[in-house]
Formats: structure tokens, sequence, C-alpha cells
């Protein structure tokens, strides 16, 4: 087994909820994380099922804070 090479920098993250989020969590950890300071260079990659229902939300979001953005 090849040794694994492990980035101790953090460069991008994934939000993942699963299917239909019904709880909101992929807009609400989406919102926190872009307005903390220290995570302002760091890329967000989100991932939502087709059962999610508030992707206009997230969409706003990520063009009003996203420093790159596509869907």
């Amino acid at each position: 087994m090849s040794e694994r090479i492990i980035n101790r920098d953090v460069r991008e993250i994934m939000i993942t909820t699963g299917g239909s989020d019904p709880f909101n969590l992929s807009l609400r950890l989406a919102g926190i994380i872009l307005s903390e300071e220290e995570f302002k260079d760091i890329g967000i990659n989100i991932v939502v099922g087709s059962g999610f229902t508030n992707v206009d939300s997230l969409r706003k979001l990520c063009k009003k804070k996203c420093k790159r953005y596509t869907a």
C-alpha cells in the first residue's frame, strides 16, 4: 500500500447533507463559513440532491458572497 500524502493546509471544503436537506443545513453552514474572515481564502463546494428545494436561496448566497460561483 502506498503512503498517503496529507496536505496540512485546507484550501477547499465540501458540504453535502444528502438528498433533500429538510433542515436547510447546507445553506446555513455556507452562510456561517462565508461570513467568517478566517475562511475567506477557502473554497466551498456544496453538493445537494435532487430533492433539495431551496436552490434559489443557495444560489443567491453564492452569487453575493462567493469569489467564484458555478451552478
